[in-house]
């Protein structure tokens, strides 16, 4: 999880990332799935927050058997969660 101005980022369901504020614990937005969680992705590390962008690295999850897929890097739109760039 990362925080910055009164909002914590983490890992969603599905390879999700979600916002939540801090104060009420409310969801905010719920991104689209970074990857396709049947192939194992999953966000494994903290946001990395820049300015208004959210950037969160992708790879295969803990459980084997994976298959021949490389990780990735995603950000999102700090404020409503869109993804920008993959």
């Amino acid at each position: 999880m990362t925080y910055d101005n009164g909002v914590i980022f983490g890992t969603g369901g599905n390879a999700t990332v979600v916002a939540i504020n801090a104060t009420d614990g409310k969801l905010i937005w719920q991104s689209v799935p970074v990857g396709d969680p049947k192939m194992g992705y999953g966000t494994v590390a903290a946001q990395t927050v820049w300015k208004d962008v959210v950037i969160v690295g992708q790879a295969l999850g803990d459980n084997p058997p994976f298959p021949a897929v490389q990780g990735k890097l995603t950000a999102f739109n700090r404020t409503n969660g869109e993804k920008m760039w993959n």
